[in-house]
């Protein structure tokens, strides 16, 4: 890894932790495989759109969670309903 990619990997699973969330529920979340995480965490090569897709997640649920997403883009709150299924494992 890069040492930009490097430093994303670093900061995945403290952000995880952070958020109370499970690695089922980072894959569920970015559409990143379970595993795919775990290698991330592990410090392992993976392809860096995989990385961004899971940075990403992350980025959007603390933001989510500190509503700084809903104070700047309103239409979101839909985001607590597919949150909500999401954690449920119903949504598809």
């Amino acid at each position: 890894m890069n040492g930009m990619t490097e430093r994303v990997a670093l900061a995945v699973p403290e952000q995880r932790l952070e958020l109370g969330l499970s690695l089922n529920q980072l894959a569920r979340y970015s559409g990143v495989s379970r595993s795919t995480i775990a290698r991330i965490e592990r410090g392992q090569r993976v392809s860096p759109v995989l990385l961004l897709r899971v940075a990403g997640a992350l980025t959007t649920l603390e933001l989510y969670r500190t509503r700084e997403l809903e104070v700047a883009f309103p239409e979101t709150r839909v985001l607590d309903e597919t949150l909500q299924l999401l954690a449920e494992g119903t949504a598809s």
